[in-house]
Order: structure tokens, then sequence, then C-alpha cells
């Protein structure tokens, strides 16, 4: 069944982290079949474990929260993109793939993601970043070159201290007995400590901004959860399609939060903003599409 799926196996032998997967995998396997299963050669099981890997997808709910992974013959065909014309949906088990922009036929040609390059700026005021005719990075407002000493340092600090420290704060989301409140400091803490060398927009503080989003709402701090949501969204605009789903969920929860507070000029405007996306990437019978036109409906009559 698995033999249509891409895989390219040295690529796989070379990619350490993957290869500590697949080690603890075969161990696992190894002990739970024990003597009962005649298990494939360690070649065939990277073979299987390499098309799961490259070819499976994230199942996620409507509001695009992962709760499995499946894989899907028929849409393992499509590649990887930074900036996709398409995304993939699911209802139950049923991926359906939806497309967000219009698109001519493929060419083939280089990709270059330069999402994580575009906001290492060390000026904290820089705009962004862009790529001159040669293909050189440098920044739109202060035009600093990515070659720079103080961009390496700057990078190298974004990479090493403020990546350990999402990755301390993944591991306290995952306990069972989470503290919100925990958490939302060392967001916060974080960002404050480098506020003068982190882009605004730069992935590591998005992703930062979006753990201090989740726990405010945890805790129901509904006001500055909507400060941190409204300040996500030129980072979300950045990076994301304008069709994108995680916008138009986003777009969606700011809506929320800006109804419960009384807001409900803003309010309606995120919500036609979220429709216009949802209209697109969501099914019209589900239910969170079916939740928004509700929302929108009340507030719309509500305002007159």
């Amino acid at each position: 069944m698995l033999s249509p799926l891409y895989l390219d196996s040295e690529e796989i032998k070379r990619d350490t982290k993957r290869m500590k997967e697949f080690v603890q995998l075969s161990q696992t396997l190894i002990i739970y079949c024990h003597d009962t299963l005649d298990l494939p050669t360690s070649d065939k099981l990277l073979d299987i474990f390499g098309k799961m890997v490259i070819n499976s997808f994230s199942v996620c709910d409507t509001e695009m929260r992962p709760i499995g992974v499946g894989l899907y013959l028929g849409a393992s065909v499509l590649d990887h993109s930074c900036s996709p014309n398409v995304v993939v949906m699911f209802t139950g088990t049923r991926a359906t793939v939806r497309c967000i922009k219009t698109f001519s036929m493929y060419k083939e040609g280089p990709i270059m993601d330069q999402l994580m390059l575009a906001t290492c700026c060390p000026n904290s005021q820089c705009s962004g970043a862009i790529i001159d005719r040669n293909g050189k990075l440098s920044c739109l407002m202060c035009r600093k070159d990515s070659s720079s000493d103080i961009y390496r340092n700057s990078r190298t600090l974004c990479l090493e201290k403020v990546a350990e420290t999402i990755s301390s704060i993944k591991q306290l989301q995952n306990v069972q007995d989470k503290h919100p409140h925990v958490i939302l400091e060392k967001c916060e803490n974080c960002l404050s400590n480098y506020n003068d060398v982190l882009h605004k927009n730069n992935m590591y503080a998005i992703k930062l901004k979006e753990m201090a989003f989740d726990s405010c709402i945890d805790m129901e701090e509904w006001k500055k959860a909507l400060q941190y949501g409204e300040d996500l969204l030129n980072g979300y605009r950045q990076y994301y399609d304008i069709n994108h789903p995680l916008l138009g969920v986003h777009l969606m929860k700011l809506g929320k939060l800006s109804a419960y507070l009384d807001i409900l000029t803003d309010a309606k405007d995120y919500f036609l903003q979220a429709h216009c996306v949802l209209l697109i990437t969501h099914d019209r019978d589900g239910a969170l599409y079916r939740e928004l036109t509700e929302l929108l409906s009340q507030l719309t009559a509500e305002l007159g």
C-alpha cells in the first residue's frame, strides 16, 4: 500500500533527529511485538518510517488544532510550500484540498524560504527585509547586510536563547496540570528581555505571543488576550496567505473577544474578515462556519 509514496531514504539517514526517533520506535516495536510477530528487516522498517514521516499530514480540527496524524495516498502528491495555493482541511477522517489563491500550471523552480531571515534584523524598528536582484538579503529600513557580525550575533541569540525558552514553555504546556500564569510570565519576560533585538514579527516573537495569547484565554484575562491577539495580526498577515485558515480562525477569536468586551464595531469587522476566509477554507455545513454565521447575524441585528 505504501509503495507509491515518495521517499528519500538517504535524507532520512542524514537527519539525526529522525534517526533517533526511528531507533526509539524500533525498540518499542520490538518490545511490544516480542515473539508474537515477525517484524520486517531494519531497512524495511526504515522505509516504512520514512514514508510515514515525509507523506503524513497533521490532522487538525476546525480551529486548526492538531489532533492526530493521517496518511492520504492521493494528497501525498502535494508539495510543501511556504506560500501555499491550497490547504488541506479535515472533517473527521476525510481530507479536503481547498484552493486559497488563483494559480497557473505548475512550473518547477527553486523555492526561497526567507521568512526566518527576514525578521532577524538586530534593529527592532526595522520594517522587514528585501532580497535584491542578486539574491542578497538586506533590511528594508536600515539596510543592514545579513552577513554582518551584528546580524549573525542577533540570529544566534534568537536561535539559542529564545528557542531554548520556547522549548521550556512547550514542556510546561504539555503537562497535565499546567499553570497558565507561569507560562504567561515566562513569555512576557522573554519578550521584554529581547525587545531591543527581536523584531516584532520574528517567528520566535510570534510564537511567544501565541503562547501568551492562549495562556490569557486559559486565565480568562480577556482584555489582555485581545491585546496579544491584535498584536499577532501583522505577523500572521506576513506569514500566512490572505485566505489561510489559521488567519481566519484567529480573526474569529478576535471577534469573539471583542464582542465579549462589548467592542461591537470591532467585533463585527473581525467576524466579516473571518467570514471571507472561512467561506473558502471551511465546509459550509461545518460547526465552525455555522457558528460564525450565527454570531455575525446576531451582532448585525444588535448593531442595527
